[in-house]
């Protein structure tokens, strides 16, 4: 079989800012050192209480963010800025639509009909252990459901939160 090298999920380190008078994005790494000195508005914009962002802004922003792992084997499955939505329903009980999933493998496509319509699906394992974590949205029927293609239903019974 090989060997399997997980992906880890760390916390955000970078924010990006943008030229609000031209369309490029630069990314910017924030230090313990800078917090202070990074500014989210753009230059033009002027306020008498405008501030920059503190140290306990940044730091509530880091401490929201969760990596979710296999609740088997504790392998990373995804983060909580990957969650598109949290009112799904999978086999299981309670599901989040996610952005995108690391460290699991696709099972068979076969077509389902689910309560918003028909889809072609694939079961989602993890990579380690071959636990049931989901599925994926493969192709959708139905034109108002095809932002779901390509996204992940990431059932909550199987996986925990990492600290």
């Amino acid at each position: 079989m090989g060997l399997i090298l997980p992906q880890y999920i760390d916390p955000p380190t970078t924010i990006r800012e943008v030229d609000y008078r031209s369309t490029s994005t630069t990314t910017s790494t924030i230090s313990s050192t800078n917090y202070r000195e990074f500014n989210l508005r753009p230059e033009w914009y002027s306020h008498s209480e405008d501030i920059s962002i503190s140290n306990d802004l940044i730091n509530r922003r880091i401490k929201k963010f969760k990596t979710y792992a296999c609740k088997k084997c504790r392998t990373h499955l995804s983060s909580s800025q990957e969650i598109m939505s949290r009112d799904y329903r999978g086999k299981t009980g309670d599901a989040y639509l996610m952005g995108n999933l690391v460290n699991v493998e696709e099972g068979q496509q076969e077509t389902r009909v689910m309560m918003t319509g028909e889809y072609l699906v694939c079961d989602i394992n993890c990579q380690w252990c071959h636990q049931l974590i989901g599925w994926k949205y493969l192709k959708s029927d139905s034109a108002s459901q095809k932002y779901k293609e390509g996204r992940y239903i990431m059932e909550l019974k199987p996986i925990c939160i990492c600290d």
